[in-house]
């Protein structure tokens, strides 16, 4: 699976890394809106792109998972994500 010990230390940084912020984003993005819809205001358009970036973090596996199978579904796709940071950096590595 990894071939160099650069793999694994980049592997697990991002997933650990992806992890943080996914489930901060979601959770700061979701107590913003949850403001505005309190208060019948519209969302405002930084809660707007939280919830957008958010979202993208969250895809593909998490995001139509996170309500069924909770933080499994959140480290899967931080595992998906930090596989292919570890792919692209090999073949950054391997131009060189």
């Amino acid at each position: 699976m990894f071939t160099s010990r650069a793999d694994k230390i980049i592997f697990v940084c991002v997933v650990a890394l992806h992890f943080l912020a996914s489930v901060s984003l979601l959770a700061i993005s979701t107590s913003l809106s949850l403001n505005s819809f309190d208060t019948g205001a519209p969302v405002p358009f930084g809660v707007s792109v939280l919830s957008v970036i958010s979202h993208i973090l969250l895809f593909p596996i998490a995001w139509p998972l996170t309500i069924a199978a909770g933080y499994l579904a959140l480290i899967a796709n931080s595992v998906l994500w930090a596989w292919l940071v570890v792919l692209f950096s090999r073949r950054l590595r391997a131009q060189k």
